[in-house]
């Protein structure tokens, strides 16, 4: 409006002046007001500006001087921004007055101190400018030393022209962008915005090339029911002409939606979007004059967004996804493919469905374009939901691995575990056969508890899905058991060679030490025998001295005999002789000391006769006994036969 081009222009004003300022013009103390337009019987707001030179300033004074076509609404007010609470004023007869009670001075060096409060007296409101005067400025500050002086400052005032208008009228598309599809059917809507009560109205509307636009016109609720509207197509332009066949203005209140039209777009419709153009718009007042829009308002219009364009675009993101969706399918078959099953991407393609739909339903009834975020909401989280498919795919064939490996593991140790078991029982049936004299001391319970401990730890690190992690510590346990079953084995096997030659060194000990008991048992029949033999001979002789020499030279024998077996009772090889010589030589001059001859055989006569103690005769002499010897010239001798 031109009040906002008034003070836009006012600013530039302003910012002239500062760079002057900047430049060495001196600054002033000024009171001063922005143009500005009324163009309505509502209270204005009137900032009255003062520019100020001297901080010091605390009190001034003004007159405002009003044009007839103005009045003031209410008293008035002070610009809080800049005046203290101890400021007070007063207002009367247009002289509008501030004194500081406190004495402090006004804040700032710009800005509005007083707003004025003005409104267009009744039946005033014309299309004219008219100005606002401000006169009989006064600025003081104290003066020194001295509290009930004033010190005057130089100081200016300039009012500002207002512009009041009071056919304030156009005609507006509401819609900066509408959406329509190829051979689709948009609705436009036409707008007035006014001040004065309209009579009448005209105004064209030109169409894009190809475009067309239906006979029917809706009204709004603005629209007097007598209104007639009339609807005039030449080409792409179309001419709509309002009247109201009763008194009463065409259209009620002040702004909105007066009437809307069906706009139809060409089948080949391919350009991204086209323009409607409403122009050339007159309106009729009471007394019957033609008023035209306001400057700057005679054209208005409306971008038709061809709907094909969003359309299309959310179809290339629609099958960007479902491409993303099968690349993922095909990923997950390449890294997952004993859960593939488990992962279709079938709730995924039901959302890309859904979505469709609902891109073809925002499509069809044109609001695609205009909603294309809201509609294609769903798609970052579609994308989102297709890179999650794959990852928990992937994290699925991990567990279903780490399951397969588990129970793998768990497979594989149990069968080892029975492999231990079997080698076990296999032992101990081998050493059973071949080490049956030490089995007892190999029972392998002690790899029993093992295995038993290994099974334990098994299991548990398969309840707590730690097998696989702990499988190379099962194998070595496994391996350690294993190694323990050959020990046992080797070790049962090592002792029972080690038995059986103890035991052959024993019995072959044994042996020895009886074969000389045997020899000295044999001397001491040959003892008794010969001590018999020698009694019965001479009954008379003292044998008692001989005999018990013979006998201790026996047990002497007996008793080396079996200290030698002791000294190998642990260890090494029974080593004795017995002395069966000198114990025979003994026995011999036992007989000797008696009176018999002790002969070998071999120096016996062959033509003698040969008798025993006796009287019996013998074929021979018997080596050993008494022996008693009849020669061919009768003697007879006793002899010892060794």
């Amino acid at each position: 409006m031109n009040h906002t081009k008034q003070t836009f222009v006012a600013r530039l004003m302003m910012l002239a002046a500062l760079v002057c300022t900047s430049l060495g013009i001196s600054a002033q103390n000024k009171f001063h007001i922005e143009p500005f337009a009324i163009d309505s019987y509502d209270e204005v707001t009137v900032p009255v500006l003062l520019d100020l030179e001297d901080a010091a300033a605390q009190a001034f004074q003004f007159d405002v001087v009003l044009p007839p076509e103005l009045e003031f609404s209410k008293n008035p007010e002070k610009a809080a921004e800049r005046l203290t609470p101890g400021h007070s004023l007063s207002f009367q007869n247009g002289r509008v007055m501030v004194i500081s009670g406190n004495m402090k001075p006004i804040s700032g060096s710009e800005g509005a101190v007083v707003n004025l409060y003005v409104k267009v007296r009744e039946g005033r409101l014309t299309d004219k400018n008219i100005r606002i005067e401000l006169t009989n400025p006064t600025l003081t500050k104290p003066g020194e030393g001295k509290f009930d002086t004033a010190v005057k400052l130089d100081v200016e005032a300039e009012g500002t022209d207002v512009s009041m208008h009071q056919s304030q009228i156009w005609a507006y598309l509401p819609d900066s962008e509408l959406t329509v599809n190829p051979g689709g059917t948009t609705s436009v809507a036409v707008a007035i915005n006014n001040n004065f009560d309209v009579r009448g109205f005209q105004f064209s509307v030109t169409l894009p090339e190809g475009f067309t636009a239906s006979d029917e016109v809706i009204k709004s609720e603005r629209c007097n029911e007598q209104m007639t509207l009339m609807v005039i197509p030449t080409g792409n332009e179309v001419c709509f002409t309002a009247t109201a066949m009763n008194t009463l203005p065409v259209i009620f209140d002040n702004d909105g939606t007066v009437i809307t039209f069906n706009v139809t777009a060409p089948v080949d419709f391919k350009a991204e979007s086209a323009e409607i153009k409403l122009h050339s718009a007159t309106f009729s007042t009471d007394n019957a004059l033609v008023i035209e829009p306001m400057p700057g308002k005679e054209t208005s219009t409306v971008t038709l967004i061809n709907g094909v364009t969003a359309y299309g675009k959310a179809m290339t993101e629609i099958s960007a996804l479902e491409t993303a969706l099968a690349e993922a399918r095909v990923t997950i078959t390449e890294v997952a493919p004993d859960v593939k099953d488990d992962f279709t991407g079938a709730e995924i393609t039901e959302k890309i469905n859904d979505l469709k739909a609902a891109v073809e339903a925002a499509y069809a009834d044109m609001t695609l374009t205009g909603n294309y975020d809201e509609v294609m909401a769903p798609v970052e989280a579609i994308k989102a939901e297709t890179e999650k498919l794959v990852e928990d795919a992937k994290a699925a064939q991990k567990v279903f691995e780490n399951e397969a490996a588990l129970y793998q593991a768990y497979s594989d140790a149990k069968a080892r575990v029975k492999e231990l078991e079997t080698a076990l029982a296999d032992a101990l049936a081998k050493i059973a056969d071949e080490a049956a004299d030490v089995k007892n001391d190999f029972t392998g319970n002690n790899i029993s508890a093992d295995i038993t401990a290994l099974r334990t730890d098994i299991l548990e690190s398969y309840t707590d899905k730690t097998l696989v992690e702990n499988y190379q510590a099962i194998t070595e346990k496994a391996d350690k058991i294993q190694a323990a079953i050959e020990t046992l084995v080797a070790d049962a096997l090592a002792a029972q060679l080690a038995f059986e030659v103890e035991k052959a060194r024993q019995e072959s000990n044994a042996a020895a030490y009886a074969a000389d008991i045997e020899i000295i048992e044999a001397l001491v029949s040959k003892f008794e025998d010969a001590l018999a033999k020698l009694k019965e001979t001479y009954p008379d002789f003292d044998s008692m001295s001989v005999e018990s020499e013979i006998r201790d030279a026996i047990q002497a024998e007996r008793e080396k005999a079996t200290a030698a077996l002791d000294a190998v009772k642990e260890e090494g090889e029974y080593d004795n002789k017995v002395d069966s010589t000198s114990i025979e030589d003994m026995i011999e001059k036992m007989f000797e000391q008696a009176g018999i001859d002790s002969i070998t055989v071999d120096n016996l006569t062959g033509d003698a006769k040969y008798y025993d103690l006796s009287g019996h005769k013998l074929s021979g002499p018997v080596a050993g006994s008494v022996t008693i010897i009849v020669y061919p010239d009768g003697s007879t001798r006793k002899v010892f036969v060794k």
